[in-house]
């Protein structure tokens, strides 16, 4: 019923486009209009009688080859509003950008109907030229008027502004001047915007979001994740939503559950750019580099032109042909466990691992040192991994049965 009734105003919101075509005032960049409740409300009567009229105004005018442009500027106005207006019943009632295309229309009727009703009236010079006057001020006027839209265009800031003036029952519209407001460092005025316009949509995912990157720079982590999390429940489907809370999720130093976002987002969109050069750039920190190597080949599968893959790529086969071998970790990593340098034995195991992520042998030495430090929950991983690539690994067996002894 909703859809419907958003089709039972655009009548009416046809006619609106003409009073703005006559008189634009109190224009707007993203409108709070909202669709009729009922098919009996009087706009609905008052749109249809408007079509009735205009299409009757067509018939008439498209008889004679003196006034058929009217007829053919009316059709233009009509059709050209068609596929936003009148027949697809989009999200938003109304927009005035919808009207750019189907004005062109309206100035031809309207000047050819000008004209004929001057020559209609009289033919005397002076009736002529006090139409020409009248003409010059009625641009004037426009003129004008088209200097103060500038105005409200010249910044995203103004912009914005402007729409919670003229639109304030727009959700959307206080949220990016919440945005601008951010920008600038005003977090007060931001989260006012914000909160205002959660007040108006509570569903809308992205001013969940956008409050969690302000709580984020506020340093409210708790509310920053609350949002981030409420944003990602409305809109899970949305990559940009996911790419922010990663974002986030690497600010704080969670960068293990930021990388597991950050490959969620790019399997929902294999193109996202931001994804794509954050992922890089927290591997290349950790001097994860076959990793690396192996995520920058993929991003420039689906980013050819990606500098920052490009110049990951390159870093990683620097840093891979100058690290030790495979075989020369391995053996580090098994005196270092006979010296019980087990911290060390760790670390040398891992840059195995980066190395060769299928070596069942680094995973079963990772598995020994971490039963050696007690941590039984992540060495009992690390040996299940060295099974799942080797099952017949009598070492990795028996250090799995240590891991889950130590976990009883």
């Amino acid at each position: 019923m909703g859809r419907a009734f958003i089709t039972c105003t655009q009548p009416w919101v046809v006619l609106h486009y003409l009073g703005m075509f006559v008189l634009p005032v109190g224009l707007s960049a993203d409108s709070d209009w909202t669709a009729v409740e009922s098919a009996t409300d009087p706009r609905v009567f008052a749109g249809l009688l408007f079509l009735v009229l205009a299409l009757w105004i067509v018939a008439r005018t498209s008889r004679s080859d003196a006034t058929r442009p009217i007829a053919y500027g009316l059709l233009w106005f009509f059709v050209a509003l068609l596929p936003t207006s009148s027949v697809i019943p989009l999200a938003e009632v109304m927009n005035d950008h919808r009207m750019h295309f189907a004005l062109p229309g309206l100035s031809l009727a309207a000047a050819c109907a000008l004209e004929l009703a001057v020559k209609r009236v009289a033919a005397s010079p002076a009736v002529r030229a006090g139409a020409m006057a009248s003409a010059a001020l009625l641009l004037a006027a426009y003129g004008f008027g088209t200097h103060l839209r500038n105005q409200v265009w010249r910044s995203e800031e103004t912009l914005w502004r402007d729409v919670t003036e003229k639109s304030p029952g727009n959700g959307r519209g206080w949220m990016n001047y919440g945005l601008t407001r951010m920008a600038r460092g005003d977090y007060a005025e931001a989260e006012r915007a914000y909160l205002r316009g959660l007040e108006l949509a509570p569903e809308y995912g992205y001013l969940h979001v956008n409050m969690g990157i302000l709580k984020g720079a506020m340093g409210d982590r708790a509310e920053a994740e609350r949002r981030f999390r409420r944003g990602l429940e409305l809109m899970p489907r949305v990559p940009s939503i996911r790419f922010f809370f990663a974002r986030w999720l690497d600010q704080v130093g969670r960068s293990d559950e930021a990388v597991s976002m950050l490959r969620e987002t790019i399997a929902l969109s294999p193109g996202e750019p931001g994804a794509h050069d954050l992922l890089l750039r927290i591997l290349a920190r950790w001097e994860r580099w076959g990793e690396l190597e192996t995520t920058a080949r993929e991003t420039l599968a689906v980013r050819s032109n990606d500098a920052t893959a490009r110049s990951m790529l390159q870093l990683a086969r620097e840093r891979l042909s100058a690290a030790p071998s495979i075989d020369a970790l391995l053996a580090e990593s098994v005196v270092l466990y006979r010296e019980r340098k087990y911290e060390e034995m760790l670390r040398v195991s891992d840059a195995a691992i980066v190395r060769r992520p299928d070596s069942a042998e680094a995973w079963n030495n990772r598995c020994s040192a971490l039963n050696a430090l007690q941590r039984y929950a992540e060495a009992e991983s690390a040996c299940g991994k060295a099974l799942q690539l080797k099952p017949d690994f009598t070492l990795a067996r028996n250090n799995l049965a240590v891991s889950r002894a130590g976990l009883k």
